[in-house]
């Protein structure tokens, strides 16, 4: 099942890598002239995804970037595929447990956003990884689960999507050995991927159509089915994949006794294994090669395999050492990350809250200044009302950026939702707004025609009294 894990991406990733002609080369040019960060953290998913097959180290380094990337700018998509590239590294490397608490974190975030697409990605992933586990019961039932979801669904619906699932299906019906369902599921996978010259597809669905004819004894036909998977392994460069079907041809030559074939695609299988650094497939073919020499009393050479499998078997169990180091490594970074983000928002936060602090001073001072002018000089109507619909606008707006966090938690940033409920705070605050604007500008102005006239009776005393002395 491994050949074909990074397919999972071409449905529930924005850059879709099912496609041979997107290769990392395309994906870093991409990523190197891209300038949205959202894309770029999609991007890195995909290459981590892409890597997964060649070189380990790297394709963690690109999760782990992705997703610290996904995280610094919240952007929850990319944070959810992210966390599965990470996933699906993790499976690459045999730590299964660690992978699938990574995938069902992408799930939880995937069901939170209520993205069905990526739910049935992020289940697809989940199948993929519960196969490598070898619990194909549980890996059947979340590809069920993942089918369902497209089914049910027109709009979300591809031949892809379903290319996939039927041959993760298939995959698992064939190591439980309900081998005529395994040949319904893949049969159907492989027309679908022929229909749309699915190269990735085709290789996997015919590598896998070998194993269940393979289990079948039709040699013939299992045969036929490897052979026609070797080209299409090599030109999507799944030198997993070419691993398994050399290997699986192996064995059918040496069901019919053709042992000088029967050495060549086995030993073929040992050298892509031993020179690309997938232990797992070397303990696969060393084990054969020591079987077969075994049999037929070749000590020597026997004995050379016995020493390749013990290899092969410290290789994985050193590999589970640095899967450990690697893990702690990358939730350290994560943990870094997050302490981050926390400050970030702490200072944002705390920003805000100055902001506010100031505005709130402001409008005090605003107000506490139009009271004492308009109770202390005289000002024409025209002033007198500008400034208190200005000073109106002002209390207005700030109420609405004191409530806007509680209007985006009840909504939970839904926009019919927030439009309603805003609508429904206006149509309270409007009749308020309009009767408090005409009763302080009508006090406010009563107040100056006060003064005014206070104004004019004084001035009028001051000329009868500079009169009277003119007269005397």
């Amino acid at each position: 099942m491994k050949n074909y894990i990074w397919l999972l991406f071409a449905f529930c990733g924005q850059i879709n890598i099912s496609n041979a002609q997107v290769n990392i080369d395309s994906l870093k040019n991409l990523l190197q002239t891209e300038k949205q960060d959202s894309t770029r953290s999609l991007l890195l998913a995909s290459l981590s995804i892409r890597y997964s097959f060649y070189n380990i180290d790297t394709a963690m380094a690109f999760a782990e970037r992705g997703l610290l990337l996904a995280k610094k700018i919240k952007f929850p998509k990319g944070q959810i595929e992210c966390l599965a590239a990470t996933g699906i590294v993790f499976s690459q490397m045999g730590n299964n447990a660690k992978s699938l608490e990574l995938l069902f974190q992408a799930l939880k975030q995937a069901e939170n956003k209520n993205d069905q697409l990526i739910v049935a990605g992020m289940l697809a992933t989940i199948s993929v990884v519960y196969s490598n586990q070898g619990d194909y019961n549980k890996s059947l039932d979340y590809a069920k689960r993942g089918k369902n979801i497209l089914s049910n669904d027109s709009s979300l619906r591809n031949e892809s999507t379903l290319t996939f699932f039927l041959l993760v299906i298939g995959d698992n019906f064939e190591k439980l050995n309900q081998l005529d369902s395994a040949r319904y599921y893949t049969e159907q996978s492989y027309d679908n991927a022929l229909k749309k010259n699915d190269t990735p597809h085709l290789a996997s669905t015919l590598n896998n159509l070998g194993n269940i004819y393979l289990k079948m004894k039709q040699p013939a036909i299992a045969m036929d089915n490897y052979r026609l998977s070797i080209p299409y392994f090599i030109e999507t460069l799944n030198n997993i994949g070419l691993c398994e079907a050399m290997l699986g041809m192996a064995k059918l030559f040496q069901l019919e006794k053709e042992n000088d074939s029967s050495l060549h695609y086995a030993k073929i299988s040992f050298a892509i294994a031993k020179n690309n650094g997938f232990p797992l497939s070397l303990l696969n073919a060393s084990n054969f090669l020591a079987d077969y020499y075994k049999q037929h009393f070749i000590a020597d050479s026997a004995y050379s395999y016995l020493s390749a499998v013990i290899t092969a078997k410290d290789s994985l169990y050193n590999q589970e050492k640095t899967n450990q180091v690697q893990m702690l490594s990358f939730e350290e970074s994560i943990r870094q990350q997050d302490i981050k983000s926390v400050k970030e928002e702490e200072e944002k936060n705390h920003k805000n809250n100055l902001e506010i602090l100031g505005i709130t001073a402001g409008m005090i001072i605003l107000i506490t200044m139009f009271i004492f002018l308009s109770q202390s000089f005289i000002m024409h109507e025209r002033w007198i009302k500008f400034f208190g619909i200005l000073g109106l606008l002002i209390v207005f707006e700030y109420f609405y950026i004191m409530i806007d966090p509680y209007v985006v938690r009840i909504t939970n940033e839904s926009p019919i939702y927030m439009l309603l409920l805003l609508i429904g705070i206006a149509l309270i605050l409007e009749p308020i707004h309009n009767r408090i604007e005409h009763w302080i500008t009508d006090k406010v102005i009563a107040r100056n025609k006060q003064l005014r006239l206070a104004y004019a009776k004084r001035t009028v005393e001051r000329l009868e009294n500079e009169a009277n002395k003119n007269e005397k």
